[in-house]
């Protein structure tokens, strides 16, 4: 078994509370990475209690996330490989340990890409970027710098089944997507045969509009030479009736499925429901990426049945962390992986929902970057 793990140095002493923790003696200097690693090598702390005990009480280092795969020892772990990042913060990879997920997706913003540009490795990081389907907010030239930044098996474009009354402009909407554009304008044709579109409902729903699963079932039978794209759709795990909705879905052609964060007590259940119910669908759990109980309250909103969730144990408990002094956004991420991690065998990815929080975005891309540059050493 292996760990990966980012710490923040906050500030210099930031090793010697982790070495306290583990009544080990602290190094001098610390930052000697020979010395440090003399020290540890032999050890085998409990690296639960550990971080635990520092996500708790330490307002100097702040835990972001376990990605690799299930704990070991945490000195084990930084003795693997340690470095310092530009940014300040340091990453500890395991370069053996095999990749935990087969998607590791996240949601295209313009702000997200822009920051992105001049780290190519950590836009690599990604399995897909899903780009939405919200024409009163991304333009075409969006969409252009969104084709221009991802190579083709990264790309989820989104169809909102409420912008189409008709299936020919659904049809025609969906092959646009596959098909794409260059930087002329133009109509590349060299990729129509794979791509993955996600279908949603969409927020402007009437009643002459179509739904998800009239659009899965046209789209199985009128994509033509792009008949091999794969259809994916959303699920929210928080609703338990959701398990019928997507047997509904996978009945009209759905193979994969995004789904809004788990924030409800009954939502693992809930995905292991859809996993019983369908062992060969791709299950991509939502991650939220809240940086206050405010923004936390808007995920909420955005739920199928927010009102499920109003006196919901798990997510008061959500609200209660965000409430406490010296905590960070970053941490909570850390916890919510930790849990989607102990749940590795119900699920098939993670799909990253930054929304504004672009900073903790960077630093998850980065890590991630980090461990497959690992693994492609020799």
């Amino acid at each position: 078994s292996s760990w990966t793990i980012i710490v923040s140095l906050a500030r210099a002493n930031c090793m010697d509370f982790f070495l306290r923790k583990a009544n080990t003696p602290s190094p001098r200097p610390w930052s000697d990475q020979t010395h440090f690693q003399s020290r540890m090598r032999h050890k085998d702390h409990n690296s639960t209690s550990l971080l635990l005990s520092a996500m708790r009480l330490s307002r100097s280092v702040s835990v972001v996330a376990t990605i690799s795969s299930s704990p070991a020892s945490f000195s084990w772990a930084l003795t693997r490989s340690f470095s310092t990042s530009r940014s300040g913060v340091a990453v500890a990879v395991d370069a053996d340990a095999p990749p935990l997920w087969r998607h590791v997706t996240v949601e295209w913003s313009p702000k997200l890409s822009q920051k992105i540009q001049s780290q190519p490795d950590w836009q690599g990081a990604a399995t897909h970027w899903v780009f939405p389907d919200l024409p009163q907010l991304y333009t075409r030239e969006h969409r252009l710098a969104y084709w221009n930044g991802t190579v083709p098996q990264q790309r989820i474009q989104t169809v909102a089944a409420c912008h189409h009354q008709d299936w020919q402009s659904l049809v025609a909407t969906a092959k646009e997507r596959l098909r794409g554009i260059t930087d002329q304008g133009d109509n590349d044709n060299h990729h129509h045969n794979g791509g993955k579109l996600l279908l949603v409902g969409g927020n402007d729903k009437t009643a002459q509009t179509m739904s998800t699963v009239q659009a899965a079932t046209i789209l199985q039978s009128e994509l033509g030479d792009y008949s091999a794209a794969e259809l994916w759709a959303v699920a929210d795990p928080n609703d338990p009736d959701s398990v019928a909705q997507v047997q509904s879905k996978v009945e009209a052609g759905i193979t994969g499925f995004l789904t809004q964060p788990p924030l409800m007590s009954t939502a693992w259940d809930t995905l292991q429901s859809y996993r019983n119910s369908h062992e060969n669908i791709a299950i991509v759990v939502g991650m939220a990426l809240p940086k206050s109980a405010a923004s936390l309250q808007f995920w909420r909103q955005l739920l199928h049945r927010p009102e499920l969730l109003e006196q919901d144990p798990l997510f008061q408990s959500h609200l209660a962390y965000f409430s406490q002094p010296y905590t960070t956004s970053l941490a909570w991420i850390g916890r919510e992986l930790q849990q989607c991690i102990t749940s590795a065998s119900m699920i098939d990815g993670v799909h990253f929902m930054p929304l504004h929080n672009t900073q903790d975005m960077m630093a998850l891309l980065q890590t991630l970057a980090v461990q497959k540059q690992q693994r492609q050493q020799p």
